[in-house]
């Protein structure tokens, strides 16, 4: 089996420049030529343009904290937390000191 290399920094933000730019794209059309007629909403192309940049920004920026999130392995230590938070409590803990 051929050993696989990772994507260089490179190709990971052309792959993630695609992958956005084309998202906006659909959401654009979709927005603009289907779900805009489909509920009645007069908006123009310009008005389209601002609302799939804001959305699609917030999107970019969410992604990123995620990943970030991801690869700093915080996941496991909120995993962690959240197990031992619902660790049984025993009655020992439970009876107050007289």
């Amino acid at each position: 089996m051929p050993h696989r290399r990772n994507q260089s920094k490179l190709e990971s933000f052309i792959e993630a420049g695609i992958n956005t730019f084309t998202g906006m794209v659909i959401a654009y059309i979709l927005f603009q030529y289907i779900i805009a007629p489909a509920l009645g909403i007069p908006v123009s192309h310009t008005q389209n343009i601002i609302i799939t940049s804001i959305l699609t920004t917030a999107s970019v920026i969410r992604g990123y904290l995620w990943r970030r999130f991801f690869n700093k392995q915080i996941h496991k230590k909120v995993h962690a937390f959240v197990l031992e938070m619902m660790q049984p409590v025993e009655d020992d803990d439970l009876e107050e000191e007289d």
